[in-house]
């Protein structure tokens, strides 16, 4: 046994352990032949029969038929050791010959037996019957026992060693995992950051040092709470993230240099070694910017879809201003006209004189009115003239009264100062500005306006100012206060133009403006233009013509029947031989088929089938000493698109008084122009 002990410590693998035990028996116990059958592992294949034979030779045993059982069968199957002493014995019967011819008489099998189960079988064969006494049955027992306590230590030091190399090659793949997803994240473009129960940092990569412009080991010594203020004060809403859903929010966050960013943090908890919080951040600064942006632009592109539809509402007006004021002046044409007549033919004291006159400046008030419809409307020119601002506000503060209502007072302070303006759009810059000022007292006030003149760098100024005690403006609307479109006033009750007419004159006429407000302190707009030398020029009223008597025939073309007449009366009265042409046909059979010189022709810009400049160019050709006088009720750039733009002729602007007329004809026939009747 000492020398089964000696095998089993030396041996290494199960194959020289066998071969050792069967050594042993063969050697030792002096049996011919040992051999050793091993049932085969799970999932291992089954190993050969490993055999010692006295000679040295290696046997294997002949297994037994599926008709005879071999003793080894037996022995395995029932876990026995299974006797043979007797070769007459017919289950040696598969091997018996080749058992006598080796000289053996007996085989004994023992089981291998460890931890309760059965390894294999340990035979040998003996060279006489009964050799197997109980002795050496012990001795196969006990030599049985030593190989199955060694198989099984060798197996478990095989098991051993392929759990320790399996370990290691899971350890080494964990290891080769971990570093990858290490790798991914340090060079990923989003943060990730790990921090234990207090906020202390205990895991960041690259891109959160980028984000936060702190090296790792810095922030490796750091809280969350460290962080400069602006972010420290946002980080604690990286914790309140996992109890919500979706757990993810934008952040601001301040980094080291102080400037800001935006991120995009979401959070969760992690259960290893303690509560652990792992945050992941998007630096999301330009797609921010980009969406404010886009915000911006959406904004401004609805801004400006709403402009250009004000716009259109605009022009559609101004084209109607312009259409309405042709016709409109055709009439104040007429009206204006006649009441010129008849001041001039009745005689003073006569009361109808009077109440022509009163016509005339009603009718010169609708001219003024269709001129400032004409301004609105971009289709003429201002028309400059120098104009007291105080009596200029004294006339119109009856109107104004009217307009700011009975719950707000109206008070002036007037002092001269003559400007050279339109009278028409410095009315409206006035009104424009008191219908501000009303509508910042919605519940009454007090309105004051002021003239004067004002010392300054720039020398003496008009000076001419709204004050209001409404609800003020705040520095933000002060602004844009003269942005085309902007307004404070609830939708439909404002077009956001007001003010910037109002600066658009004040710019026109070489002035500039000025704002003091402040909420629920008023307003004050402070107007400030050039001072004009001279007098003031007094509204022209009906007044009886100063030019000298007419000489000569002029050629009236006007498709107005009302205003041919009255070019035609005011023209014969005053001289002139009148000859009358309802549009350029019959203009063109008169100059065609008149026997006497025609010394000038009078037309209207706007006919129908022919305009005025086809009929001057026409009419030039039959009588090319006429000369040409153009009129017009149109706009400026009406008249030009109608083919006067090149001509050097003068335009007479409708409505005009009779006056007007008779000196507009004068100067274009001259003293010594007209032909002798």
């Amino acid at each position: 046994m000492r020398a089964a002990g000696r095998a089993v410590a030396a041996a290494v693998t199960e194959r020289t352990l066998i071969e050792a035990i069967c050594d042993v028996v063969v050697q030792l116990a002096g049996h011919p032949l040992a051999w050793v059958e091993l049932v085969p592992q799970d999932g291992a294949e089954a190993l050969p029969l490993i055999c010692r034979a006295a000679d040295g030779r290696t046997l294997v045993p002949v297994s037994g038929g599926s008709a005879c059982e071999p003793p080894s069968a037996t022995c395995l199957r029932t876990g026995q050791a299974a006797i043979l002493n007797d070769l007459a014995d017919p289950r040696v019967a598969p091997w018996r010959e080749e058992a006598a011819r080796r000289g053996c008489g007996a085989v004994a099998c023992v089981p291998l037996q460890a931890g309760g189960d059965t390894l294999g079988v340990l035979a040998a064969l003996a060279h006489r019957s009964g050799a197997f006494d109980a002795g050496e049955v012990e001795l196969l027992v006990d030599l049985a026992s030593a190989l199955a306590s060694g198989l099984r230590a060798l197996r478990a030091d095989e098991r051993g060693r392929r759990l320790v190399a399996s370990l290691g090659a899971q350890l080494a793949q964990l290891r080769a995992r971990e570093e990858e997803s290490r790798t991914i994240l340090q060079t990923s473009i989003d943060g990730f950051a790990v921090m234990d129960a207090v906020g202390r940092f205990l895991d960041v990569n690259d891109a959160v040092c980028r984000m936060t412009g702190y090296a790792r080991e810095e922030l490796l010594a750091m809280q969350i709470g460290d962080l400069p203020a602006s972010t420290a004060g946002r980080a604690a809403r990286l914790g309140e993230l996992v109890a919500t859903q979706p757990n993810r929010t934008r952040i601001r966050l301040q980094r080291r240099d102080g400037s800001e960013i935006d991120i995009e943090a979401s959070a969760c908890f992690l259960a290893l070694n303690g509560a652990r919080l792992a945050a992941f951040l998007r630096d999301v600064t330009e797609e921010t910017r980009a969406a404010a942006a886009l915000r911006e632009t959406q904004e401004q592109s609805q801004l400006y879809q709403r402009q250009l539809l004000q716009a259109q509402k605009l022009e559609a007006v101004g084209r109607l201003a312009g259409g309405v004021a042709h016709d409109f002046n055709n009439l104040l044409c007429a009206i204006n006209g006649y009441a010129d007549t008849l001041v001039a033919e009745l005689p003073e004291g006569d009361p109808r004189r009077d109440d022509a006159a009163e016509i005339g400046r009603a009718g010169q008030r609708a001219a003024a009115l269709t001129r400032q419809l004409l301004l609105f409307s971009r289709s003429e020119k201002p028309l400059l003239q120098t104009v007291d601002l105080a009596r200029a506000m004294e006339e119109l503060s009856q109107l104004l009264r009217r307009l700011i209502g009975e719950d707000v007072a109206l008070l002036t302070d007037l002092s001269p100062a003559t400007v050279l303006a339109d009278r028409s759009q410095l009315e409206q810059l006035v009104v424009n500005l008191v219908v501000n000022a009303r509508d910042a007292m919605s519940e009454g006030g007090t309105l004051t306006i002021a003239t004067g003149t004002l010392a300054g760098p720039e020398g003496h100024q008009a000076l001419l100012r709204v004050r209001d005690t409404g609800c003020g403006m705040s520095e933000e609307v002060r602004a844009h206060l003269f942005e085309p479109f902007f307004t404070t006033k609830e939708r439909g009750k404002g077009t956001g133009l007001g003010l910037a007419t109002v600066y658009g004159i004040v710019q026109t006429l070489g002035g500039r403006i000025e704002v003091e407000s402040a909420v629920g302190m008023g307003t004050t707009f402070t107007v400030l233009l050039p001072l004009a030398p001279g007098e003031p020029q007094a509204d022209a009223g009906p007044s009886r013509p100063t030019v000298r008597p007419g000489n000569g025939t002029v050629l009236v073309v006007e498709d107005d029947e009302a205003v041919r007449r009255l070019i035609l009366k005011v023209l014969r009265d005053h001289g002139y031989r009148a000859l009358e042409a309802a549009d350029g046909a019959a203009a063109l059979g008169l100059c065609d088929s008149y026997p006497a010189p025609i010394d000038a022709i009078v037309t209207d810009v706007v006919m129908p089938r022919m305009t005025g400049g086809e009929l001057a160019r026409a009419a030039g050709q039959l009588r090319p000493a006429a000369k040409v006088m153009y009129m017009s009720g149109h706009p400026e750039d009406v008249s030009a698109r109608h083919g006067i733009a090149a001509e050097r002729a003068p335009l007479l602007a409708k409505p005009f008084t009779p006056e007007q007329l008779l000196r507009a004809v004068d100067e274009l026939l001259g003293p010594s122009e007209a032909e002798p009747s």
